[in-house]
């Protein structure tokens, strides 16, 4: 999972983010405060019927995506096995260092990426004037 915005790379997505919740007190953050929190999202993303009860249908179905994102995370942090599971690969100081070489590792493909594109747009645009050349 890799974020532009914050410049950073994980191998989950940031699921206390996803819900809305600081990841810097993580280890504070109750099974109540993630169903609040999840509850929050539940009534930004669901419908509401006419008594005011949450049904299961998207307001937006464009954001199936990122509904089954904030499901996964709601799993994710309410089960102590894999919750600690997460903490330990994403957010533990050793999991931030290692975050930080693939963030490295990702920049450089990148990099090599637009090199590759940059040539082969070179060698196209080329080629088109030696074919206009050729014609003429």
């Amino acid at each position: 999972f890799y974020s532009v915005k914050r410049g950073e790379v994980r191998l989950q997505a940031p699921y206390f983010q996803v819900l809305g919740l600081p990841e810097t007190g993580f280890k504070t953050i109750t099974k109540e405060d993630i169903w609040k929190a999840f509850f929050q999202k539940r009534c930004e993303y669901r419908k509401v019927d006419e008594f005011g009860a949450i049904v299961e249908e998207l307001k937006n179905p464009d954001d199936r995506i990122d509904w089954d994102l904030v499901m996964e995370a709601y799993q994710v942090l309410t089960d102590q096995v894999r919750r600690a599971e997460y903490e330990s690969e994403s957010l533990l100081p050793h999991a931030r260092r290692q975050l930080a070489g693939l963030q490295v590792m990702h920049e450089a493909r990148v990099r090599e990426e637009k090199r590759l594109e940059k040539e082969r747009q070179l060698a196209e645009a080329e080629a088109a004037q030696n074919e206009e050349t050729a014609a003429a």
